[in-house]
């Protein structure tokens, strides 16, 4: 890559010939490599691209040997264009860990923002860009606001905001927040024409819910003062999977392939005329060949023709192409420039600890023609944005006051610390998983649930183990506050839960135990004593004894080789106390290299007891891959007995990553507890525990490691632990330290394994509202050594307490208290080891009724149930203060149909009894599962009209009418919607129907044919996951039939037609004054109505013609109508005399429409006729319709004269006179 640079500045910008070639060399070859393509091309790639480059740069040097490559790039005036980006800020707006209580030195916006300043005074004004990738919330301070007051604008967009971000873009976390959220903080922070979302759509509408894309302008000065005008069109990438633990997206939004989105927008960018594309992506750098979805991708972009930038983040750690990460090995990382296939590629760390900075030199010609790369670390004297840092100021008292505050006491004797964590219990783990436990067995006791009597599993896991420093490990003494709380459980865990097998069970201890190194494996010096170590024959395994895989998808024994077999391959870790350490045997780390920094994957649990044997090759990698046919965990037992690969647990998880986990763990969780709700739970289980006194040490070693005896082990740990070490035989000596770090020389086989541990017990109030009944508490105990004896008593114990002697046995795992009291419990396992807990009961109070427990409740259940106080009565009150009311039986189980409730709506539920007692409320919310239920309005047989509201957002109706095996839904796309949705029945015709639906959910459309009484016309809708509501029904009822048609009357009539949809009894039709009953019907297929008809005379216009239908419940609405005029109406005449010579008169000229130019009396041909004694005359007709017949005598007395006229429709109704 270097050498294609060079080139490149050599020739200039008028001769670019070379590195197009170039380039397209390494496209073509970089898109056989994309995803799936086989690999075995690659090791040569690089070797025929130098090849050609290098005969490229001889030959130029050849053509052009006056001209030295320095000084041509010297003589090209380029400007430099600088791309900032911060990532993951997670809200750390300052220099102050607030869910830990401490200063977080390296780090915060308020740092960060300094750093940029920086940047930016070293390039000329305006030749700099400034973006953020995302995860900007997401912290405990961001989760603390959103819980507690969600109108306030968050600390973090208003700093962002004040730095003036050219554009931004989200992450996954940022989602959690709710879209609604999301949209308002960019909305009030400033920042909402900012945000970027290419590849998330609506997943109704499909278009962008934020931008697209952006292309900005930036005219920047060159080096000479001259200025070049750039344009760079800006992608943002977000995770494609959206998050579904605060809200589900499902049906909302929608996720594009961040590969596909970036080549399909890079040409829309290009086509509009960007010069430069840069991709924001939240994304780590990936895999060479990412997984469709993958949400790790920045290699691959880099891939992609077109894009000159990938800014990355996400994964929390740092990325430059500098030879320091497992990255670096990929086909074209150059760590000589810094470039991934020719490309920027930076990748930053989380909260603010430094930003990515990428240069890129820009030609007058608009071209890329120098390229760098860097990454600037917030140090600890880097100075304080004190405008960025007041942004905080509001709410940096709330914080400190929250995480200070004290929820339990310790003993003077108790230390909970986790320096030795991955060798021996500790109380740490050890309270995450009594609290998990006593979690577990509220759950099983108290939801519905398939796991009811099962044993209860806890595993967690360290989040703080010495990954960052080594002051990075739970020390905890005298008081227990919200900080240790949000350092134990931070705002990213939640409780899952699982139900599973033992061999469930043992394959997950199996990749849990990965993390120890295989005894004689990872050799880091020989020793006198043995010249070639080899791993013990248990460490064989098939196919291999492999250790955990690199990051790279290598075998770590292959990264060894290259590491000259000093056992580990980071430097870090390779002290001079440790590579030179001379003693009579071998040493190794206790650890895998990956799980020396990472223990995210290293689970310990409880409720089980285990021993892993690290003599034995781990049957796991560290990605969760089957390596080998070994079993490493022995001894799995409960309570000392053998756990069989058939038996079942309830399994409570602190967090699970389920892309990670051993293939044979495939079950799905249940349920999970959010991370809000995770958290309160812990403080209120740490609140009572404090009730009942100050807590000592926890842990009960119920697991341990067995160390081969021939080597020497190293144990890393915080330099906070060495006032412990002399408590610990087994470490004999300090190698070496480093950054707050000690490493030890450990004798881990000389690691007592006696049991002097009491049972781990656990207790679970089942009930903690106020209640009249006794409270039951669940209890469980376990040991290696079984349970002895399981005793209780009302009021507090020590162990030494002669009141143990006349104890209640605590029976099938529950106690009863009857009355508010501390209750002791005391556990003695087989080798007489005791523990004892205790628990306060405070809710007893026989003067109130118990709040109803209701069952989990959701938009699309007929029925509400639960239990309640039997015989009482039961109260649903809806928010609009609707109220529906029963009576809970003598079971105390109700169930209740009430009406169809809205997700998100509120139902308060209660009881009282006949003595006026009045139970608390309790609440329920509604929860989502599908759409809405629908409403349609009433329908009768006198109208085609369907109406109603679709009471939800995103759905697409259809309407089921069974009668006629037919489905009516719009035409627009919803039919494929319902193929695939349960209510498809591939035996009933779709019909397409135009509906008018409303921004509010009204609808109305026409059926096309009325619907007879007693018809069943149902409604449903359906979302775009397919989920379908509960249906709507209508019953067609009958009425009055609708009112009739009829054919149009006219003068020239001789039949009146009248039509109705219904069939009637019978039409009854006025024309003038006279009446007609008709009962006659007829079907006419092609009107779809039946005909009723009767004769009648001809007569002029204007007549009035009335008619109505009548079925069983009475008449239809009067249709009245009256005769029109088709031929001319009867000629008026002007009054005939005897002795008169002229007949004068008026007649109508009528048009039937098709006139062009008017109605005249031509066009129409209308004439008059008048017969005088039978003789005929045609009169004259002037252009208003007067006429004259001039006739050739003089009219007599008693003359018989008839007057009529025509048109081109036919004749009018002549009229006849006498001359008097």
């Amino acid at each position: 890559m270097a050498m294609e640079q060079s080139v490149t500045s050599f020739l200039g910008d008028k001769d670019i010939l070379i590195p197009i070639l170039l380039h397209r060399k390494r496209g073509k070859e970089r898109d056989m490599q994309l995803r799936g393509k086989s690999e075995h091309r690659r090791g040569n790639t690089k070797t025929r691209i130098m090849a050609a480059v290098m005969a490229v740069a001889m030959l130029s040097v050849q053509l052009f040997s006056a001209a030295p490559v320095n000084k041509a790039s010297a003589e090209g005036d380029t400007a430099d264009l600088r791309i900032m980006f911060t990532t993951d800020l997670h809200g750390q707006v300052v220099d102050v860990d607030y869910s830990k209580g401490t200063l977080f030195p390296k780090g915060g916006l308020s740092k960060a923002a300094t750093l940029i300043n920086q940047a930016k005074s070293e390039v000329p004004d305006g030749n700099t860009l400034l973006f953020d990738l995302g995860d900007v919330m997401y912290d405990y301070t961001t989760d603390y606001i959103y819980e507690h007051d969600q109108s306030e604008t968050q600390p973090i967009y208003k700093a962002m905001a004040s730095l003036n971000y050219d554009a931004i873009i989200l992450g996954n976390h940022d989602y959690e927040y709710t879209l609604p959220y999301i949209q308002k903080q960019y909305e009030t922070s400033g920042l909402k024409d900012k945000v970027i979302a290419s590849n998330i759509t609506d997943a109704v509408t499909g278009k962008h819910v934020f931008n697209e894309n952006k292309i900005i302008e930036k005219t920047l000065k060159t080096k000479a003062g001259a200025s070049v005008t750039v344009k760079v069109g800006v992608i943002g990438e977000s995770i494609p999977t959206l998050s579904k633990k605060r809200c589900d997206y499902t049906g909302v939004l929608n996720g594009e392939d961040m590969v596909a989105n970036v080549k399909k927008e890079t040409k829309i960018l290009k086509d509009a005329g960007a010069d430069i594309v840069v991709v924001l992506a939240h994304s780590g750098v990936g895999s060479e060949q990412p997984a469709l979805m993958d949400e790790n991708v920045g290699y691959a972009l880099t891939q992609i023709e077109g894009v000159d930038a990938v800014l990355c983040g996400h994964k929390h750690s740092n990325f430059c192409a500098d030879g320091t990460t497992h990255y670096d090995t990929y086909p074209g990382v150059d760590t000589k420039t810094g470039l991934v296939n020719g490309k920027n590629l930076v990748m930053v760390a989380n909260s603010g600890q430094g930003i990515g900075v990428i240069d890129l030199g820009v030609s007058a010609g608009k071209r890329i023609v120098t390229r760098k790369s860097q990454i600037k670390k917030t140090q600890i004297n880097t100075g304080i944005n004190q405008t960025i840092a007041a942004y905080m100021d509001k709410w940096g008292a709330v914080f400190g006051a929250d995480s200070t505050e004290i929820l339990a006491e310790l003993k003077s004797s108790a230390r909970w610390q986790n320096y030795f964590g991955t060798v021996e219990d500790s109380s740490p783990i050890q309270l995450l998983n009594d609290m998990a436990i006593s979690y577990g067995l509220e759950y099983q006791n108290n939801d519905n649930t398939n796991c009811k009597g099962l044993p209860v599993v806890a595993a967690s896991r360290y989040s703080r183990y010495g990954a960052g420093s080594g002051l990075d490990y739970y020390d905890i003494k005298d008081n227990f506050t919200s900080a240790d709380l949000y350092q134990l459980m931070n705002y990213r865990i939640q409780l899952w839960r699982y139900k599973v097998t033992g061999a469930q069970l043992k394959e997950w201890l199996e990749w849990a135990a990965s993390a120890y190194e295989t005894a004689g494996s990872n050799v880091i010096t020989t020793g006198s004593a043995i010249s070639s170590p080899s791993p013990s024959p248990a460490a064989t395994a098939t196919p291999s004894a492999t250790s955990a895989a690199d990051p790279s998808g290598q075998p770590q024994d292959s990264v060894l080789t290259q590491s000259a077999n000093k056992g580990i391959s980071q430097t870090s870790d390779l002290l001079a106390g440790i590579i030179n350490y001379k003693g009579s045997k071998p040493l190794q780390y206790s650890l895998q290299e990956l799980y020396l920094t990472d223990l995210s994957r290293f689970y310990v649990m409880d409720g089980v007891e285990y021993t892993i044997d690290t003599k034995v090759a781990p049957r796991y990698n560290y990605d969760g891959k089957k390596v080998n046919d070994t079993r490493r965990v022995t001894n799995i037992t409960r309570n000392g007995l053998p756990v069989k690969d058939t038996d079942e647990f309830l399994l409570i998880v602190n967090r699970l990553d389920s892309t990670k986990v051993p293939e044979m763990f495939t079950t799905q969780a249940m349920t999970k507890l959010s991370a809000a709700d995770t958290r309160a739970y812990f403080k209120k289980y740490m609140q009572k525990q404090s009730e009942c006194g100050t807590l000592g040490n926890l842990e009960d070693n119920n697991w341990d490691v067995k160390y081969s005896g021939q080597y020497n082990y190293v144990l890393k740990t915080g330099s906070g632990a060495s006032d412990l070490i002399g408590q610990r035989s087994w470490i004999k000596e300090k190698l070496d330290s480093s950054e707050d770090f000690d490493y030890y020389r450990a004798e881990l086989s000389k690691k007592s394994t006696q049991d002097t541990s009491g049972p781990d017990l656990n207790l679970a109030a089942l009930n903690e509202i106020e209640t009249n009944h006794p409270v039951r508490v669940a209890v469980q105990a376990t040991d290696r050594s079984g349970i002895a004896s399981l005793t209780y008593l009302q009021g507090k114990y020590n162990d030494a307490s002669i009141a143990w002697n006349s104890a209640k046995a605590v029976e099938n795992g529950y106690i009863s208290c009857d009355k508010n009291s501390i209750y002791s419990v005391h556990a003695v396992d087989g080798n007489g080891n005791t523990t004892i807990r205790y628990i306060r009961i405070n809710n007893i109070n026989e003067g109130v009724l118990e709040a109803p427990k209701v069952d989990t409740y959701t938009n699309r259940k007929v029925y509400i149930t639960g239990t309640a106080e039997p015989v009482t009565t039961i109260y649903f009150e809806l928010e609009d203060s609707t109220v529906y009311k029963t009576t809970v039986p003598d079971s105390g189980a109700f169930k209740y149909a009430l009406p169809p409730q809205n997700a998100g709506k509120k139902v308060f539920v209660y009881v009282k009894d006949d003595e006026g007692r009045c139970s608390a409320r309790t609440v329920v919310t509604v929860k989502r599962t599908g759409p809405n239920k629908p409403v349609m309005d009433k329908m009768t047989t006198a109208v085609r009209t369907v109406s109603g509201e679709l009471n939800d957002k995103n759905v697409y109706p259809v309407f089921i009418l069974e009668s006629k095996k037919t489905v009516f839904m719009q035409d627009d796309g919803t039919e494929e919607l319902y193929k695939q949705s349960d209510i498809y029945n591939k035996d009933y015709k779709v019909e397409k129907l135009n509906m008018n639906i409303a921004g509010d959910g009204s609808y109305n459309f026409q059926l096309p044919y009325l619907l007879t009484a007693k018809t069943e016309f149902k409604m449903r809708t359906i979302d775009v996951a397919n989920r379908v509501s509960m249906g709507t029904k209508r019953i067609v009822k009958q009425t009055v039939p609708a009112k009739p048609t009829m054919q149009t009357v006219s003068n020239k009539s001789t039949m009146v037609k009248v039509f109705s949809e219904e069939k009637c009894k019978s039409a009854t039709i006025t024309v003038g004054k006279k009446t007609y009953t008709i009962k006659t019907k007829k079907y006419i297929s092609s009107k779809k109505m039946y005909r009723y008809q009767k004769k009648i005379k001809k007569t002029n216009s204007g007549v009035k013609v009335n008619a109505y239908v009548t079925n069983s419940k009475g008449n239809s609405p009067v249709l009245k109508t009256k005769k029109t005029e088709v031929v001319p109406d009867t000629p008026k005449t002007d009054k005939i005399k005897a002795g008169a010579k002229k007949i004068t008169g008026h007649v109508d000229v009528v048009g039937d429409g098709s006139e062009e130019d008017g109605v005249t009396v031509d066009n129409t041909k209308t004439k008059v006729f008048v017969i005088v004694n039978k003789k005929k005359y045609t009169a004259s007709i002037d252009f208003e319709g007067n006429y004259t017949v001039k006739l050739k005598s003089k009219l007599y007395s008693g003359n018989k004269v008839t007057v009529k006229a025509r048109n081109k429709k036919g004749m009018g109704i002549a009229k006849k006179y006498t001359v008097k």
